[in-house]
């Protein structure tokens, strides 16, 4: 009896086992997508809309140094359908590749920016990809100005694969203040469960190159990208909320050119809400780093020059700061500082008197006074005393 037990145990053992693999796919029949790109398609239909979306594969055989062959052949290989809805560009797409798409290696996602200037459409595009079990919530997402496929058919001389090189254009370009912070997937999916506005990393293809250049403004009730910041006023928000790590800041100290290197930024932002329909908004950025260069013959170890030159730092990041506030409110009239998340959090009751209004309609957000103060600190001259021109 115990004998037949076990024979039956050990049977079904197999069977579970065998059961496991039926769904197994080999690895050569596998597709790595590596970067994809919405694009509006070239030809439009009078009624519906026409998608193209391109997926970038990685061609294993031609990442290989060229004595071990693979030398001349592409390490990618870009593959693009078109249709009205991402399911019928997916079958497409499958039944123009002899391999199955993997997603679980994906670095980025880049909208163009004629699909993401469409009300609801880059929210529906981002739902479509979040639903997919394959992707990692670690995807970086970014808006091409112009085509996304012409961001993914660069051809940097630095990288075998686009999509790797972009990937880190952009923690280059945060890395050293002169872009946003990269966007992921994951991130987005808050952003479009909560309704509330956000900026997205903004990217420019050129035929060797991709350049972060500023970012895109989207509204969060609609989804619907309405403006953009340049390079300067994208610094500035990331000061504002917190997020710049380190940037050159140049002033002027009696005619002479004196470079600033910010290397730690922090800022607090507290919120007045004894009218919430008129919100006062204090905003404390606080800056430390050293003078990284000087153009003039002022003696830079006497405590009077350097009070004057932190006072000059300060004057220009609020400067920057409030010229970004005024055209948030005044142009774009939308909440990029995610003041609305804070009130949210902090003042819930008084928040749903109002979310309805805040950055639309009556639109509360560019009613609200804001109030920046900054603190910069020099910590060190570096090398430098006087100039040579003395």
């Amino acid at each position: 009896m115990m004998r037949r037990r076990l024979l039956l145990l050990v049977s079904s053992s197999f069977v579970l086992l065998l059961t496991g693999c039926w769904d197994q796919v080999d690895i050569e029949e596998r597709g790595f997508i590596i970067g994809s790109g919405i694009d509006m398609a070239d030809e439009q239909k009078k009624q519906g809309r026409v998608l193209t979306l391109t997926h970038q594969f990685v061609v294993p055989a031609g990442l290989g140094a060229p004595m071990q062959g693979g030398g001349d052949q592409k390490a990618f290989d870009n593959l693009s359908a078109s249709g009205e809805s991402m399911f019928e560009i997916s079958r497409k797409m499958t039944e123009q590749s002899s391999k199955l798409p993997f997603y679980r290696h994906e670095k980025i996602i880049v909208i163009s920016n004629e699909v993401a200037k469409l009300p609801y459409l880059f929210g529906e595009m981002m739902d479509i990809f979040l639903r997919n079990p394959e992707m990692r919530r670690s995807i970086k997402v970014a808006v091409a100005d112009g085509k996304a496929e012409d961001v993914l058919n660069t051809k940097p001389e630095s990288e075998k694969i686009p999509a790797i090189y972009l990937d880190s254009v952009m923690e280059n370009s945060f890395e050293n203040a002169s872009g946003m912070e990269p966007v992921k997937i994951g991130e987005v999916h808050e952003f479009l469960m909560g309704k509330m506005s956000y900026v997205l990393p903004r990217i420019i293809a050129r035929e060797k190159s991709v350049e972060s250049e500023g970012s895109a403004v989207f509204q969060g009730y609609n989804n619907q990208m309405i403006g953009t910041l340049n390079d300067a006023e994208t610094k500035a928000l990331n000061l504002i909320i917190g997020k710049a790590k380190q940037g050159i800041i140049n002033i002027s100290l009696n005619q002479k050119n004196i470079t600033y290197e910010m290397e730690e930024a922090k800022s607090k932002i507290k919120l007045d809400t004894n009218d919430i329909r008129h919100l006062d908004v204090y905003v404390d950025i606080n800056v430390s780093g050293v003078i990284s260069e000087t153009f003039g013959t002022e003696n830079l170890f006497q405590r009077s020059t350097f009070k004057e030159i932190e006072k000059h730092v300060s004057r220009e990041i609020e400067t920057k700061a409030e010229q970004t506030i005024k055209k948030a409110q005044q142009e774009l009239k939308t909440d990029i500082f995610g003041i609305g998340n804070m009130l949210k959090e902090r003042h819930y009751d008084q928040w749903q008197q109002i979310h309805d209004n805040w950055d639309r309609g009556a639109n509360y957000f560019s009613q609200s006074t804001f109030h920046v103060n900054t603190t910069t600190r020099i910590r060190t001259t570096g090398n430098v005393n006087k100039s040579k021109n003395e």
